[in-house]
């Protein structure tokens, strides 16, 4: 067995030499490995488990789908867009922690913010870094560039304008030609406005000076005149608005409502000022809300009956409004996120993409001018930012009857006010208004409110 062996070893030693006599002698030249595609990395801030989880999911979905559009259309000049996408739960902390991931680690040349309180605590931190930032928050304090530089929204109007249109709309539209309110009308009786919202919060109590400024201005009377307070606290987290609803009532019935949290709380106030027989149609009292107040989530935790006749000011059209772009954003809601049924999709979709849209427009204005260098991401940040002032975005595709449109001296994007009313079971837009061109002598005074 042992002289087997050995023969057997001899044999493959044989074999084997002649195998390295056989190689060549220059070495095989190595195959070229697949260069790395270089990615745009973009960061996310979302709120997908907090205060504002109720209309923050659905804007998080839509992110992801705007983003996935925006790839297969070839990224930014054939670079794909890498999101950074993380929940804050709507904790300051939190968003301050990614923020500064977003800027040290991931180095992004963009950032889409969410909530007022972290944007507003974020703004001197941006404007050291000089990093372009759009925000889900729509506070009129990020407009003015004298004080936010960077900072950006994607909503057609900032929220101090969404509440001067909105109310202008009720004022013209409702106040002066609805048969509801002739007996008053007729009577001289001022229209009574009351505000509610969570006091002391940032968000809801961001536009109440310019509100309560534009109710000034066209002669209404305010029930929640305490200049300390604003307007009637109703938290975030509310689930009964009864004590609110019948001190208001104790005052007067009010003819407009107006109400700055988001849709579950609002489901909430309008719910008791139904009980108690106040809210339009069958009463006088007209529901109104902000972007995250009405929408169709609104709807579905109010109910039909009590939601029927609110009004709204959405950032872009809604969901289901016959929009330029509204098969896109269907498909690839259902593409993307398939698990998640499209009725029960809203207009936070819709704004995602308006978000991505503007940002993902910018970049490549500063792609086509070759300035897009991850190797400088200081200077493609710059670069970034003064690409919005190049000229207007064309926006109209999400429901806008007018481009975004930015300058280095006013970072509001439009003086248009879009109108949404609950019509039949369904939020949808019914008008706009022309701030600017109403009020042009006040319009550059309103600048930052």
């Amino acid at each position: 067995m042992r002289i087997g062996r050995a023969i057997t070893f001899l044999v493959l030693l044989v074999v084997l030499s002649t195998m390295v006599v056989a190689c060549p002698a220059d070495p095989i030249d190595p195959v070229d490995p697949v260069a790395p595609v270089e990615r745009i990395p973009i960061g996310a801030i979302q709120d997908t488990t907090g205060a504002t989880s109720d209309v923050g999911k659905d804007e998080a979905l839509g992110i992801r789908e705007a983003v996935a559009w925006l790839n297969d259309q070839g990224g930014i000049g054939g670079r794909p867009i890498e999101l950074h996408q993380f929940d804050y739960g709507y904790r300051v902390p939190e968003a301050l922690t990614l923020y500064a991931r977003f800027r040290d680690v991931d180095e992004v040349v963009w950032v889409k913010g969410w909530g007022t309180p972290d944007t507003e605590a974020l703004t001197p931190t941006i404007t050291v870094d000089r990093i372009p930032f759009n925000s889900g928050s729509a506070s009129g304090h990020l407009t003015d560039p004298a004080v936010t530089p960077f900072n950006f929204i994607y909503s057609i109007a900032d929220y101090s304008t969404q509440a001067r249109g909105l109310l202008q709309f009720w004022y013209d539209e409702f106040w002066m030609k609805h048969p509801v309110y002739k007996e008053d009308r007729e009577a001289g009786i001022k229209p009574r406005l009351a505000a509610f919202g969570h006091v002391g919060h940032p968000y809801p109590t961001a536009l109440l000076a310019a509100l309560r400024d534009h109710a000034r201005l066209l002669g209404m009377e305010q029930m929640s005149e305490d200049p300390d307070v604003h307007c009637v606290h109703v938290s975030l987290f509310a689930l009964d608005a009864k004590s609110q609803v019948m001190a208001i009532e104790a005052r007067g019935n009010p003819h407009v409502v107006w109400f700055g949290n988001t849709a579950m709380s609002a489901a909430t106030l309008a719910r008791e000022l139904f009980v108690a027989g106040l809210l339009y149609p069958k009463g006088s009292t007209m529901f109104m809300g902000n972007n995250y107040a009405v929408d169709e989530n609104f709807v579905r935790i109010a109910g039909l009956e009590v939601a029927e006749g609110a009004l709204s000011s959405p950032f872009t059209a809604f969901f289901w409004d016959d929009f330029l772009w509204r098969d896109k954003v269907h498909e690839y809601a259902a593409k993307i996120n398939p698990g998640v049924p499209i009725e029960m999709r809203s207009q936070k979709t819709v704004q995602a993409w308006a978000a991505m849209y503007t940002a993902a427009t910018a970049l490549r204005r500063v792609d086509a001018a070759g300035k897009l260098d991850l190797d400088d991401v200081a200077a493609t940040r710059i670069a970034v930012r003064d690409a919005l002032y190049e000229g207007p975005i064309d926006t109209t595709g999400l429901g806008w009857p007018v481009p975004f449109d930015v300058t280095p001296t006013d970072h509001r994007p439009s003086g248009t006010v879009l109108i949404g009313q609950v019509v039949d079971g369904r939020p949808v837009t019914i008008g706009h208004v022309d701030l600017k061109a109403m009020y042009p002598d006040l319009w550059p005074e309103w600048l930052g409110w």
